[in-house]
């Protein structure tokens, strides 16, 4: 199977460049088989001009603070005033490591019980110390040296992967994540001159603003496209005997961490069906 093909809870998932290359159908069915997997999703069209139902939320210009809105400088300006925020090596992490899972279970506490992780501790760290050409960033409380937060990047083909934040809510009032995020980008946009920051594709399971916060508030921009399914056979046959039942196992989903993943994959198959039927 391609490299590019990356495997998470059944879904055999393409993670390749975007700016390079896009997954033919053939590539798709391929990696499915290979895989194993219950359905295969890869994006076309990407950057499109039309305002699709997918996107991936990235910046792509480094921008001073005096280029910014009013809106986004202030939230900065008054993050990097509470808060320091530093690189540090994957070699370091250990020194770091109580602050870290801290901050991860305090930002996990506030998930929904239906997609709250459980963190453990050496797993946790091991994780993201075995991820290749990834840079760490922490974020301390000026006046106390407290960590309230951290965030990691992974460099590959010249783009910055923004692959986890978490700062608690408790601490949103400090403005640290538009300060982190700021930091961030003015690293390797400015500093390491790579193509773009990339916070992700559009998230359905995992339901926050933040990606919303990025592009009000920390200069990103949503670069659309078009979201690509292709199920396994019982896949298939399992996806079309639920779909007109998705509004109610939403509402069970609501208790039931089972049927919440379920729903997920209904109500991204909506979204894949709206797709199907605009002119892009």
């Amino acid at each position: 199977m391609n490299e590019n093909w990356h495997t998470y809870q059944g879904t055999v998932i393409w993670q390749g460049n975007p700016y390079k290359e896009e997954p033919t159908f053939e590539q798709a069915k391929q990696a499915l088989q290979e895989s194993g997997a219950m359905l295969a999703r890869w994006t076309t069209l990407f950057d499109c001009q039309n305002q699709t139902e997918w996107w991936y939320c990235l910046c792509d210009q480094y921008k001073t603070l005096q280029q910014l809105t009013r809106r986004q400088r202030y939230r900065i300006t008054q993050g990097l005033k509470n808060c320091t925020i530093f690189p540090i090596s994957q070699q370091e992490i250990e020194n770091y490591a109580d602050d870290i899972v801290r901050v991860a279970n305090e930002s996990f506490a506030d998930y929904p019980k239906q997609y709250r992780p459980k963190i453990e501790k050496t797993t946790f760290i091991d994780n993201i110390k075995k991820k290749k050409n990834t840079t760490i960033f922490l974020c301390e409380l000026t006046e106390t040296q407290k960590i309230i937060g951290f965030g990691y990047c992974r460099e590959e083909d010249n783009i910055a992967y923004l692959e986890q934040v978490k700062i608690p809510t408790a601490y949103l009032p400090t403005n640290a994540n538009a300060a982190l995020a700021y930091t961030i980008c003015e690293h390797f946009l400015k500093s390491e001159k790579v193509r773009a920051v990339i916070d992700g594709q559009r998230n359905i399971k995992h339901i926050t603003n933040y990606q919303q916060f990025l592009v009000q508030f920390a200069g990103f921009r949503f670069a659309y496209c078009k979201l690509n399914l292709l199920y396994s056979r019982k896949m298939l046959l399992a996806v079309r005997l639920l779909y007109p039942f998705r509004f109610i196992i939403k509402q069970i989903g609501k208790v039931s961490p089972f049927f919440y993943n379920i729903y997920c994959i209904l109500y991204q198959e909506q979204l894949h069906l709206k797709m199907q039927k605009q002119t892009l």
